[in-house]
């Protein structure tokens, strides 16, 4: 994967986020699925697979971020090859989730 500081997520409440995810060292037809888990906030959600970029793609939509509490964690990106092999791309990857604060969102 990407080095550390490439790694840190950083999600505003309300907002869309998409982040691209490249998977290293695995050959792209050996992956049958990647999902993106973190367990303080409950999540584990499959990411989908972009053929234009050839990467991963981490999606939150606005209902979603919406949900979510102001948070400092950790999350895991895992890769589930066929015939039930998995490999952990990245463990304990910094997460933050912070507060909207600014009322030009309410306007939409």
């Amino acid at each position: 994967m990407q080095d550390r500081c490439q790694s840190d997520i950083v999600i505003i409440q309300g907002d869309t986020y998409q982040k691209n995810v490249l998977i290293e060292g695995v050959l792209l037809d050996a992956i049958e699925a990647v999902y993106f888990s973190c367990g303080k906030l409950g999540i584990t959600k499959q990411l989908e697979f972009d053929h234009s970029l050839q990467r991963f793609v981490l999606k939150f939509t606005h209902d979603e971020t919406t949900l979510l509490k102001p948070i400092v964690t950790d999350y895991d990106i895992t890769v589930k090859l066929f015939g039930n092999n998995i490999r952990t791309g990245l463990h304990r990857g910094k997460l933050f989730v912070l507060d909207k604060n600014n009322p030009v969102a309410e306007a939409f």
